[in-house]
């Protein structure tokens, strides 16, 4: 009868140990996936300062008459593009 218990006993134990583990997992997961956002979210901000950047580059290229005819074409949709997109933010605003 004795053995039962003990063997009841230690199961118990390990089981407790299992689900503390788990819970451990669990937290670190957690803190994982904040992370992997948080480097998402950066990574995008690094992305629009580097578009922002190229976009600086082109415009002093083209100010300095330095781009061929198809790269300052290309600019100028750019440039309507993004001021077509903050166009919209304003109006999206003044609601």
């Amino acid at each position: 009868m004795s053995g039962w218990k003990q063997t009841i006993s230690h199961l118990q134990q390990a089981v407790a140990q299992l689900i503390r583990k788990k819970e451990q997992l669990q937290q670190t997961l957690l803190q994982r996936e904040q992370e992997l956002a948080q480097c998402r979210e950066e990574m995008e901000v690094l992305r629009k300062q580097s578009a922002l950047l190229q976009m600086q580059h082109d415009l002093l290229k083209a100010s300095r008459n330095e781009l061929p005819e198809a790269e300052k074409k290309l600019l100028d949709k750019k440039l309507q593009s993004f001021i077509s997109e903050i166009d919209a933010c304003i109006a999206l605003l003044s609601r």
